[in-house]
């Protein structure tokens, strides 16, 4: 068959897509918008508050599988866990693309030489086979062959494998808030003559003792220390509500224990006299009798040198030989101050279950005088209080007293300082409890009040140390990619076309003094089959030099010494066996 007439023309080198510079630049690019991707999302996770928000994800059960909207979370949920990994994945085998076709043609580098003297032995032409060395290993092996900017390369082909699984923790979800303005409708009005001395005072009563000694839950709009103007909130809203300068009433006791007690015994009374900052006190109170344990209040209006009253109790147990009757006996004597409190009132909704109270931060106080407070002290100690038991002498306010004390510590009821406690919460939460119950009315005026309102929802997060260290990889990344674009331009290689397949390596090969050497081999040593591992063997692959003839299109062989055969000893094996030499 005729032969299609030669042309002889100037050798071009046949370079691989994956190192030309098309591809190269595709990959910078592409790797560039890896980090600004990653830069872009952590910016926006930090600032925003997360990326998006994400639906919960059930618990997955067969019961709920059919479900679309189960499936709809799970696919939502393998989103932000899948789709990094699969990027980075792909980038990652596009990029190694260029490093896998650097390795494949690092042999054909090495045999351009102009003469024998230029060579380079066989160990780094004809047997050198980065892609065949497994990755955790080739990088050491191309730095004992000197080939420094390879090893590099395949020591961070290997490091960049972590960026696949370190992508699949690249988002993380966690619980966060979302804040919404609102209004809220006020219908509310402050009545300081609704409650009088003709009002029973049983209900507000109850609900303190109810509050402090049973840890029953305050009802909605007031607390163990203030009652809040309530607000008409829409009941199919859920979540926390901010209410801003919202108004609050509340009362605080200045109290101390009083010393230095003159008593008095009278028929069924005794009076006790002592001195209160600046008051001079004359109280009249029951006789402690026979039963165990005594709680008496007792109001002082006149008070010479000071614009207010006392209110106070007379605590202890009945001791016949005490010039009071009681043992472990405590006057506490305290001041009374009523607040009008501006601050930002928090609250939880949870429908259908009433607003529930979170917390109030005062921001301004002003001291006021209620006529509703003068009532109280007034009509307080005039509430009685029965027991059947006959084990105890107290009135309405010595018994919440003593309620509440047992709840704060039972072995030490009497303590006066636990006493004292008891009193001032007892007091506080008695008068929130008035003004809840009779004093904050409804009104048919309504008034618009802006409130923030906040509910909890899953934000998708960006792991940002998981970003920085992606960002680093890709860095590098498009430092060895451009450095490779550009060690394939300037290092040349023998190939003028590609050698793929056996067809591609034995047009390489054709016509060279390897074929030529390994017919030798064949011919010399006929019972070898594995050439290769014999050459090793045998040879000292740095003796043997190899360089690429250009003008004749051939790979020369320079083995220095004739081949033929004698007995040596083979230091490997301790076995004597023939060996090429002279």
């Amino acid at each position: 068959m005729p032969h299609p007439p030669t042309v002889h023309t100037e050798r071009i080198e046949d370079k691989p897509w994956e190192l030309q510079w098309p591809w190269i630049c595709v990959l910078i690019l592409v790797e560039a918008a890896v980090i600004a991707g990653l830069v872009t999302i952590e910016v926006i996770s930090s600032t925003k508050n997360g990326i998006a928000s994400v639906i919960n994800i059930p618990t997955f059960s067969l019961a709920t599988l059919p479900n679309r909207a189960t499936i709809f979370a799970w696919s939502y949920g393998l989103l932000w866990t899948t789709v990094p990994t699969l990027i980075m994945g792909i980038v990652l085998a596009a990029w190694k693309t260029t490093v896998s076709a650097t390795a494949k043609r690092q042999p054909y580098i090495e045999l351009m030489a102009n003469s024998a003297r230029e060579a380079k032995s066989a160990k780094l032409t004809l047997f050198l086979d980065y892609s065949s060395s497994p990755s955790w290993y080739v990088w050491i092996e191309a730095w004992r062959n000197n080939h420094l900017f390879l090893g590099s390369v395949f020591l961070f082909s290997s490091i960049a494998s972590a960026s696949v699984p370190l992508s699949a923790s690249l988002f993380f979800t966690a619980a966060s808030t979302r804040s919404n303005s609102i209004s809220v409708t006020n219908s509310s009005v402050f009545d300081d003559s609704a409650y009088t001395y003709s009002t029973s005072l049983n209900p507000a009563l109850s609900l303190a003792d109810a509050i402090n000694a049973h840890s029953a839950m305050p009802p909605p709009w007031m607390t163990a220390k203030y009652a809040f103007w309530p607000y008409d909130v829409d009941p199919s809203m859920a979540g926390n509500v901010t209410l801003i300068n919202t108004t609050a009433y509340s009362a605080d006791l200045n109290c101390m224990l009083l010393t230095g007690v003159q008593s008095q015994l009278g028929d069924g009374f005794m009076i006790l006299n002592a001195t209160d900052r600046n008051c001079t006190l004359s109280i009249q109170i029951k006789t402690p009798t026979n039963t165990q344990d005594y709680c008496q209040s007792w109001f002082e209006s006149n008070c010479r040198d000071s614009e207010f009253g006392r209110i106070g109790v007379l605590a202890g147990t009945y001791d016949s030989s005490s010039t009071i009757m009681l043992s472990n006996a405590s006057l506490v004597s305290c001041i009374p101050i009523y607040s009008q409190s501006y601050g930002t009132l928090n609250l939880s909704l949870a429908p259908p279950v009433a607003p529930q109270y979170i917390g109030f931060a005062v921001e301004n106080t002003t001291q006021i005088r209620l006529e509703t407070a003068l009532v109280l002290e007034y009509s307080l100690s005039k509430y009685t209080s029965f027991d059947a038991s006959t084990q105890t002498q107290v009135d309405a306010l010595g018994a919440a007293v003593l309620s509440h004390s047992e709840a704060l510590n039972i072995s030490t009821v009497f303590n006066p300082l636990q006493i004292q406690q008891a009193l001032e919460g007892t007091y506080a939460t008695l008068f929130a409890a008035l003004l809840h119950s009779y004093s904050i009315t409804s009104s048919s005026i309504s008034k618009e009040t802006p409130a923030i309102l906040t509910t909890p929802i899953t934000r998708l997060y960006v792991n940002a140390p998981i970003v920085w260290v992606l960002v680093a990889l890709f860095a590098f990344m498009i430092f060895f990619t451009i450095y490779t674009g550009i060690y394939a331009r300037i290092r040349k290689s023998v190939l003028t076309e590609s050698p793929t397949g056996l067809f591609g390596n034995a047009v390489v090969l054709g016509q060279s003094d390897v074929t030529e050497f390994i017919s030798q081999i064949h011919v010399e040593h006929p019972g070898e089959k594995q050439i290769e591992k014999f050459v090793k063997g045998w040879y000292s692959l740095k003796d043997i030099k190899c360089w690429y003839e250009a003008p004749k299109r051939r790979i020369r062989l320079d083995l220095k010494k004739p081949l033929r055969w004698e007995w040596k000893l083979n230091w490997k094996t301790r076995a004597w066996r023939s060996l090429p030499c002279t």
